[in-house]
């Protein structure tokens, strides 16, 4: 993926961050700025992002949250102390959409399930399509309120609870039902996926 090819992947994104939300983008762009032009891979601390974009540390980490969670970044280096006293800044590497086949047109306009799709279909929705279909048919996750804290929703959170569950090629775990998400605020989303997680490890549900 190429930087410049994923800056027009992300602004053009469904449900990219937008009003109050909006420098978070500043954020990504400036990560971008620092990674290999071609191949969309590199190092940087988000202490150095938040200076380079003029916001704080916390919008920057929210702004890598966002990017992660939808799909568009990966961390593959932690960033840590070495020996000598300096810091090593964690590795990052922009992602983009997997090639699939758009929708066919003859696809239901008002399928919100996989049930609603024709059987004949030989593929599966990707993770962007979906998010795509619930920014048509919702709208902004920051037009809603967040299902947990009544807050400004930022993001559209899937539960987890899909006994048919996709998984993207990053890893990603989601849904084609569109029932399955709820509008979250980053915090309470983090906070949900992150239970998940640990529930998963040791066999429970949250």
């Amino acid at each position: 993926m190429t930087r410049d090819t994923w800056k027009r992947q992300l602004q053009e994104h469904p449900d990219r961050p937008q009003g109050r939300q909006r420098r978070q983008l500043d954020v990504l762009f400036a990560l971008a700025d620092q990674l290999d032009a071609k191949t969309g891979e590199g190092n940087a601390s988000v202490l150095d992002l938040a200076k380079a974009a003029g916001v704080s540390e916390r919008t920057a980490r929210r702004a890598i949250g966002w990017a992660t969670t939808s799909g568009l970044l990966r961390r593959t280096d932690r960033g840590h102390h070495r020996w000598d006293g300096t810091t090593a800044p964690s590795g990052w590497q922009l992602l983009g959409e997997p090639a699939v086949m758009p929708d066919p047109v003859m696809v239901p306009s008002d399928a919100t399930t996989d049930h609603d799709l024709p059987a004949w279909l030989p593929w599966v929705p990707s993770y962007g399509a979906i998010h795509s279909r619930l920014h048509a048919r919702y709208g902004p996750a920051s037009a809603h309120r967040c299902a947990h804290c009544c807050g400004q929703a930022e993001q559209w959170s899937y539960d987890h609870k899909d006994p048919d569950e996709m998984v993207s090629p990053e890893g990603l775990p989601y849904s084609v039902d569109l029932a399955r998400y709820k509008p979250l605020c980053c915090t309470c989303h983090w906070r949900f996926d992150g239970a998940h997680q640990r529930s998963a490890t040791q066999g429970t549900r949250p």
